[in-house]
């Protein structure tokens, strides 16, 4: 019961969905008698009578376990795994209800001389501050990940490529001015895509590797986008 009214009272949306007739599934933090969050999953499912939505039933389940498995250790973003879930979902969303969605490549410039340099312990301190950096200059609904080694990604709902360059430009200058202790300056390039709506994700995926690839041909530490 608990657990009933916590969803609920925060949920209106999901819940005017559900009654138009369309199941739905979501996440959210509920606040525990103790205090603490717990991440969980709820779906609520129509109940038709007929051609009418008499109401709808909502399943619930806890996701602690599948969040921590989702996080990468250094940065505490999301990892690829956890990444491609949100991937497939946002996506799906952007298609069916012709929504912009765009996508963010971050590539540290010449990040392997940090470590040659300075040690890995270093170079850990380091992609920890910089996925800090980004994750508190995003919208609380863009997904920060770390793609593997020294590459982040960012996923923007409901942002136009216009929105996506201001934002990857904002970025851009944020890594650039910071200095790192005992390291300095790191910069980054950044590439971009915005979905298509008749794309598939590999495709979405390998065009904003084509900007980002574009940005560090054209001499790194800049944006580049994929307009074609």
């Amino acid at each position: 019961e608990l657990l009933g009214e916590a969803i609920f009272e925060f949920s209106l949306p999901y819940m005017q969905r559900a009654l138009a007739g369309e199941e739905v599934v979501f996440e959210q933090l509920l606040r525990q008698p103790d205090g603490a969050l717990m991440p969980v999953e709820v779906n609520y499912i129509p109940q038709r009578n007929g051609s009418n939505i008499a109401g709808f039933y909502a399943l619930a389940r806890d996701i602690s376990d599948r969040k921590r498995a989702e996080l990468d250790h250094l940065t505490q973003t999301l990892n690829r795994r956890g990444f491609d879930m949100r991937l497939s979902m946002a996506c799906a969303t952007a298609r069916r209800y012709l929504r912009p969605l765009t996508i963010i490549f971050v590539d540290l410039d010449h990040f392997k001389k940090v470590n040659d340099i300075h040690g890995h312990a270093v170079g850990d301190e380091v992609l920890r501050t910089i996925a800090q950096i980004l994750c508190d200059q995003v919208r609380e609904s863009d997904i920060v990940s770390r793609w593997g080694g020294e590459e982040f990604v960012i996923l923007a709902p409901e942002t136009p490529m216009a929105e996506a360059k201001r934002l990857s430009e904002r970025l851009r200058m944020q890594l650039e001015v910071h200095q790192h202790p005992g390291v300095g300056q790191i910069t980054a390039s950044f590439g971009i895509a915005e979905l298509a709506a008749d794309q598939s994700d590999k495709a979405f995926i390998n065009h904003a590797d084509q900007a980002l690839y574009a940005a560090k041909a054209a001499g790194r530490n800049r944006v580049e986008s994929f307009d074609g």
